[in-house]
């Protein structure tokens, strides 16, 4: 009873107060789910561009060397330095698995590259 009184006193200016605050809260309900899915999609995309340079690399070493066998993070890397947030998961004589993670989100990709590669949402290319 007593805030009420003293909001009545104050003319009216608690209650534009508190529905400004209440305003502020639902436009912080509805932007955060937004940005948060912005923020998945940038991780992304980050994780899907760091598989295409490691592809590359490994093309690289396949050349060098004849196969993709024995290819490993620190080879990989040796071919380009863009490779060192990509994962070696497993590498045969004519294909390869890579794996990049960013903010949680773990992308694979199956070797040799192609123009269009197919990225999948696993660490094991599966």
């Amino acid at each position: 009873m007593r805030l009420l009184r003293e909001l009545n006193e104050r003319g009216g200016q608690g209650v534009f107060e508190v529905m400004v605050v209440i305003g502020l809260i639902a436009a912080m309900a509805v932007a955060t789910p937004a940005y948060l899915r912005l923020q998945s999609q940038r991780a992304n995309g980050s994780a899907k561009a760091h598989l295409v340079e490691a592809a590359k690399a490994a093309d690289s070493y396949r050349w060098t060397h004849g196969s993709f066998r024995g290819m490993n993070n620190l080879e990989l890397v040796r071919q380009s330095s863009d490779a060192a947030s990509t994962s070696v998961v497993w590498a045969h004589r004519s294909s390869y698995c890579l794996a990049a993670t960013v903010r949680g989100q773990t992308w694979s990709l199956r070797g040799p590259y192609k123009s269009d590669p197919t990225f999948r949402s696993s660490d094991d290319c599966s």
